[in-house]
């Protein structure tokens, strides 16, 4: 219920990667991707846990590559010629 949360609220910054794909106990599949995540209880000698893998996403914003492109080209045409004597 908690990674579902998470993703509902973060999902357009992070995505949920899958966790040692060997591991043969996977989250249930009650939400999208759950079956990623690992859990482990006492069938599997442990006191139980839970692990969700979150990746932040590549955040591309074509307003800041343009602004970015349009500093570096200022910053060709600024440069001084160096005179070498």
């Amino acid at each position: 219920m908690v990674v579902c949360k998470a993703l509902q609220r973060f999902g357009g910054v992070f995505d949920l990667e899958a966790v040692m794909p060997e591991w043969s106990c996977r989250g249930f599949p009650v939400f999208p991707g759950g079956e990623r995540c690992l859990r482990s209880g006492h069938d599997n000698g442990t006191n139980g846990f839970f692990i969700a893998l979150f990746i932040r996403k590549e955040i591309v914003c074509p307003l800041v590559e343009e602004a970015s492109k349009v500093k570096k080209q200022q910053r060709r045409t600024q440069a001084k010629p160096v005179t070498l004597k």
